[in-house]
């Protein structure tokens, strides 16, 4: 029987997690492969000079690079070479009566939700993590090495990431927007998007696309079937609706249109089987503001 692991990405939920820092005396690991496309962070540098560097507040975009290394001891067809990503993160910090909080398509619930953020001297604290802000009002997260056990597959993993943000705009407003419908009953469900992810692939032309709205909903698929825990999520918080596959060839679409530093389009379409009889189909505009 085949199993189906993490590769790169958000780790699963079914995954039990033990975070593991590096020592002085750890060799360093390569997150880079030649195999992949970053995202350059120099584009977004005359943005980032017309923003108010003494406030959090706005839109923020980060890059970062991710590998897993994997194994599995009982299918040895399972082990293998690294799996590298790249992925750009586009976020909100917005301050609230009680501080800050950060839009977040991070979260193990696959919600897209603004969570709670502490501003203390030179580090921000949230759900997402400890930030480091610099003098030049840049984010640092902390390098992330996750290691465990899959409780289904009994597969060990480790995957590490690290990432850069800058502020790109004083705006707090929602980067985008979608629509989409259901088969069946009249469950149409549409809002404003307020988190983005996009991942180059490894081999260059292939993604995978996250975006969270303010509600809860929350959606992610990939062009290519990855070795996750779901190659399609939509979380439709509106009518309570959720749709999770590990699908095949030709049972969801996912389209991607004029990628460059300003956004992107999407579309995307879903099939239905004996375990998710509803279909859906939907579109929507991710936007970085930008001067």
């Amino acid at each position: 029987m085949s199993a189906r692991i993490l590769l790169g990405g958000i780790l699963p939920v079914v995954i039990a997690l033990q975070g593991c820092s590096r020592t002085e005396d750890s060799d360093p690991v390569s997150l880079v492969s030649d195999d992949v496309e970053y995202f350059d962070l120099s584009a977004y540098e005359n943005a980032e000079a017309d923003t108010d560097r003494n406030s959090i507040s706005g839109t923020w975009v980060g890059s970062w690079r991710y590998r897993s290394d994997y194994e599995d001891p009982g299918e040895s067809a399972l082990s293998g070479s690294p799996e590298f990503f790249a992925r750009l993160d586009i976020m909100i910090i917005r301050s609230t009566a009680d501080g800050y909080e950060i839009s977040n398509c991070n979260v193990s619930d696959k919600s897209g939700k603004f969570v709670t953020a502490t501003l203390n001297e030179g580090y921000l604290t949230s759900g997402r993590g400890q930030f480091n802000i610099s003098a030049d009002n840049r984010l640092y997260p902390p390098e992330v090495t996750l290691e465990g056990i899959s409780n289904i597959y009994d597969v060990r993993f480790a995957t590490t990431a690290e990432g850069e943000f800058l502020k790109v705009s004083d705006s707090t407003a929602p980067i985008g927007n979608y629509t989409a419908d259901w088969s069946g009953d009249d469950n149409n469900f549409s809002g404003d998007i307020y988190c983005a992810q996009l991942d180059n692939l490894q081999g260059g032309t292939e993604h995978r696309f996250s975006f969270g709205s303010d509600d809860g909903t929350h959606f992610t698929m990939t062009q290519r079937p990855l070795i996750s825990d779901f190659d399609v999520q939509i979380n439709d918080a509106l009518n309570e609706l959720k749709y999770e596959r590990n699908a095949g060839a030709g049972e969801y679409q996912l389209g991607l249109y004029d990628i460059d530093t300003s956004g992107f389009t999407f579309d995307f379409s879903t099939s239905a089987d004996s375990v998710t009889t509803r279909t859906s189909v939907g579109q929507g505009t991710v936007t970085i503001p930008l001067p």
